[in-house]
């Protein structure tokens, strides 16, 4: 079976959100954003999470992206619950937490890898989520 759903993964500052604006827009699609959710998805789980800082500037590399695959494992479980529930619509799902074995059987997707001088560049632009942006 096919689904009317187009999941976008990818890392942070990929192009994810403008991508998936530009075929809602263009396409007549219904956006879902996972991130949108992600207070709502985080009460829901109700685990205590680390502060900004201990995330971001207490925590190594290497920790982080094995701690963000656990979560955004977690966080998707939720996503498709509220996706289920959901009228049946062509849908752009997109999102950081969006890994390759998650989605579904029969649902397309796409997953975007920026250059690090394209991902640098989107992402000096925002602020960053700890007391010492540098």
């Amino acid at each position: 079976m096919t689904s009317s759903r187009i999941w976008i993964g990818g890392g942070t500052g990929g192009g994810k959100s403008t991508t998936a604006r530009a075929l809602a827009a263009r396409h007549g699609l219904r956006r879902f954003a996972i991130d949108s959710f992600w207070y709502a998805y985080d009460a829901r789980w109700a685990e205590p999470r680390k502060s900004p800082d201990e995330q971001w500037l207490e925590t190594p590399p290497d920790v982080q992206a094995a701690e963000f695959e656990e979560t955004s494992r977690r966080m998707m479980r939720f996503a498709l619950d509220d996706l289920a529930e959901l009228p049946d619509a062509p849908t752009v799902v997109e999102g950081p937490q969006v890994l390759p074995d998650l989605v579904p059987p029969g649902d397309q997707a796409l997953f975007l890898d920026p250059t690090p001088e394209f991902q640098r560049a989107v992402l000096e632009r925002r602020s960053m989520p700890s007391s010492d942006p540098a």
